[in-house]
């Protein structure tokens, strides 16, 4: 298990570590790190975006949204069974002051930050089935907004991760999870899905779904809302990324992704590029 690992990174599966702070780095690895390895991965994501569903309608914004992250995201393993993860990062938005969708307009501050564990229970023949559990903690931000960083809530979740290596240098993963937070923000389900191949030693592609489902029941203009109810919205999306990765000499990897969302509700229609920097030990 840990010897198709270590030939993923090398190849192309590193390219999901090189995701968006704000939508992309939801992605996970099934295939947990040896004891005593790791890799450290360092991201800029920028998101823009000129519709929005308020409810489930699509409308036109008045200006461009805009949000960069930068993101820095660590995994090491304590046993060849299991892995401690972390993920940190910074966010800025952009747009002007509106009274119901950014009463401040663009706002800052640091993101919400995930620490967790992964344990592999299965892997046999490049396969791998992973637990996956993590506390999400409350970054500093505003809300209120459709520019805040975050929902403003801190809790935890928890995900099954599935994938699978060939010979060929395909690989595909899955997650599939739960997420529940405080200060009145809805419970999600989310999921990805996630195919890579290497074409050799150096470059590799992949390309992937995601998608969010809340158990929300507030939509932005709809009864009972107000603007510090941004939160409480049930915010939904479909969102479908890709890219590419160049392994420098099987620790250094350097990645770009772009991504789009498709569908959703309470949530801007964005398109997202990513660039990262991982280095593997």
């Amino acid at each position: 298990m840990n010897a198709g690992r270590k030939n993923l990174i090398s190849a192309c599966v590193a390219a999901a570590l090189c995701a968006s702070a704000s939508a992309l780095a939801s992605d996970q690895s099934p295939w947990v790190n040896a004891a005593g390895a790791g890799e450290i991965s360092v991201a800029y994501g920028d998101q823009s975006a000129d519709r929005f569903y308020a409810g489930d309608t699509e409308m036109p914004l008045p200006v461009d949204l805009e949000l960069q992250t930068m993101l820095v995201s660590a995994s090491y393993g304590i046993t060849d069974r299991l892995s401690i993860d972390g993920q940190f990062a910074y966010g800025q938005s952009e747009f002007t002051d509106d009274p119901v969708l950014a009463p401040q307009g663009g706002l800052s501050g640091l993101a919400d930050s995930k620490i967790g564990l992964r344990y592999w229970l299965y892997g046999e023949d490049g396969a791998a089935i992973t637990l996956r559990g993590a506390a999400i903690i409350e970054g500093g931000y505003d809300t209120g907004a459709i520019t805040a960083i975050g929902d403003g809530g801190s809790g935890v979740e928890v995900a099954v991760l599935v994938g699978k290596v060939f010979e060929s240098g395909l690989a595909i993963s899955g997650e599939l999870g739960y997420r529940t937070r405080g200060n009145d923000v809805p419970e999600d389900i989310f999921g990805s899905a996630t195919a890579s191949y290497a074409f050799n030693r150096t470059v590799g592609m992949y390309a992937g779904y995601q998608f969010v489902r809340s158990d929300g029941e507030l939509d932005i203009g709809g009864p009972g809302f107000s603007p510090p109810r941004f939160p409480e919205v049930e915010e939904e999306h479909d969102l479908v990324h890709g890219g590419i990765s160049i392994n420098f000499d099987e620790q250094w990897i350097a990645s770009v992704g772009y991504g789009r969302k498709f569908g959703g509700r309470n949530t801007a229609k964005s398109d997202f590029l990513s660039l990262a920097l991982t280095y593997a030990f």
